[in-house]
């Protein structure tokens, strides 16, 4: 068990560093005000944040948030 806890640390080193849900909701907010969006424009919203949030963020966490800021 120890050695599997190092080698997860190891690993973790080179893992980009995840956003915590604060940070994230903060850049979707400024990502849906850049684009002045309404819940019409749910896919752009998500394309455009995949894009520039790249792997630093889970898709299903970000797709829940984008869903609950646009009232969709």
């Amino acid at each position: 068990m120890e050695k599997t806890y190092k080698e997860l640390a190891c690993i973790n080193r080179y893992l980009p560093k995840q956003y915590t849900e604060e940070e994230l909701e903060q850049e979707l907010v400024k990502i849906i005000d850049e684009l002045q969006a309404d819940k019409s424009m749910f896919g752009q919203v998500m394309g455009t944040a995949k894009a520039r949030l790249g792997n630093r963020a889970d898709g299903k966490t970000m797709s829940i948030i984008v869903k609950r800021l646009l009232g969709a």
